[in-house]
């Protein structure tokens, strides 16, 4: 069970839901992946220029273990919907729901990643959760900073 999130997309800002005066939560795993994807992971000093912010969770810092939150599609912001760019995507968002797996929350992930339009990424998510298929599709614009993710059973 997790914390429901909601986007809005006026602010283009993530935020709890509420349920009345309390925090709504959810179990469809769609505030885990938006975490996983939407927040900026740590990256290595070789993967930004010198002196540039290697962004990362500040939770990250308290850690044991070497698993980092979040995802290194923020590398991509102003790269070209080149296809070699578009398989990078594909293997950040692998990268970034690998702790799915690990932790036996799903069996079976797969991302598939295209550009639906110029300055438009967005990215298939199957899962297999319970023996249940799942499918999740996720939307970025760049020119509008504007995220859609939908939820679809199959």
């Amino acid at each position: 069970m997790d914390l429901a999130l909601i986007y809005n997309p006026t602010t283009t800002e993530f935020d709890l839901a509420l349920n009345g005066a309390d925090l709504a939560n959810e179990d469809t795993l769609v505030s885990a992946m938006l975490v996983s994807l939407f927040c900026d992971r740590l990256v290595q000093d070789y993967e930004v220029g010198a002196g540039e912010d290697r962004r990362g969770w500040w939770a990250d810092s308290l850690s044991d273990d070497q698993h980092l939150t979040g995802s290194r599609l923020w590398l991509l912001e102003r790269s070209k919907q080149l296809i070699n760019v578009i398989k990078q995507a594909e293997q950040y968002c692998e990268e970034a729901l690998a702790w799915l797996r690990e932790d036996g929350i799903v069996s079976g992930l797969s991302v598939t990643a295209f550009a639906m339009r110029p300055g438009v990424l967005a990215a298939l998510l199957h899962l297999t959760v319970n023996g249940r298929s799942r499918r999740f599709r996720f939307e970025f614009d760049q020119a509008r900073q504007v995220v859609r993710f939908t939820d679809e059973v199959l």
